[in-house]
C-alpha cells in the first residue's frame, strides 16, 4: 500500500474549508446608517420660482419653499445661484434667509444680472440649503431649480 501524501491531505483540507465557507457564506450586509444631520434639520419642500416685475418695471424672481414646521430646528436658509451653468461648482452664495415668524420663507432676486439681459433669455439655477439652530447642523440641500427669465422686448 502506498503511504498517504501530505499535499493530498492539504488539498482535501483546503477544499473542505472552501466548501464550508461557500455553503455557510457571509452574513447579510448591514444597512448604512443615515447621517443624522440630514434628518435633524427639516428638508426643503416644493421649491418654486415665479418670474415677474415690480411696479417700476424692475425684473425679479421670487423663490418660495416649504418645510416641516413641526421640526423647529431651523435658523436660516442659504440661497445659491448660478447663471447659465448647471455645474454645482458654479453655484455661488447669494443670500441668507432667516426663518420667518410665521408662514413660509421667500426670497426675491432682483439683481443687476436680471435687469440687463442681452440674449433672448437667461438661464438661472437656484439651490437652497437649510441651516439648523441646534448644533449648527446643515441639512440636505434642495434640488437645483432651473428658471428661465425671458428678455422683455
Amino acid at each position: 500500500m502506498r503511504p498517504f501524501r501530505k499535499d493530498v491531505l492539504a488539498r482535501v483540507c483546503l477544499a473542505g474549508l472552501f466548501s464550508y465557507l461557500v455553503i455557510t457564506g457571509c452574513t447579510d450586509p448591514l444597512d448604512l446608517i443615515d447621517p443624522i444631520h440630514l434628518t435633524f434639520v427639516p428638508n426643503i419642500q416644493n421649491l418654486q420660482a415665479a418670474v415677474g416685475s415690480t411696479p417700476t418695471g424692475k425684473r425679479r424672481v421670487v423663490l418660495t419653499w416649504q418645510y416641516d414646521t413641526l421640526n423647529t430646528n431651523i435658523r436660516t436658509w442659504d440661497v445659491q445661484r448660478a447663471i447659465d451653468d448647471t455645474t454645482l461648482a458654479e453655484l455661488n452664495f447669494l443670500e441668507l434667509v432667516r426663518k420667518p415668524a410665521f408662514g413660509y420663507p421667500l426670497y426675491i432676486d432682483s439683481s443687476a444680472q436680471l435687469q440687463n439681459i442681452q440674449l433672448d433669455s437667461l438661464d438661472i439655477y437656484y439651490r437652497v440649503i437649510p441651516n439648523g439652530d441646534l448644533r449648527n447642523y446643515i441639512g440636505e440641500p434642495s434640488g437645483i431649480l432651473h428658471v428661465i427669465v425671458r428678455r422683455i422686448l
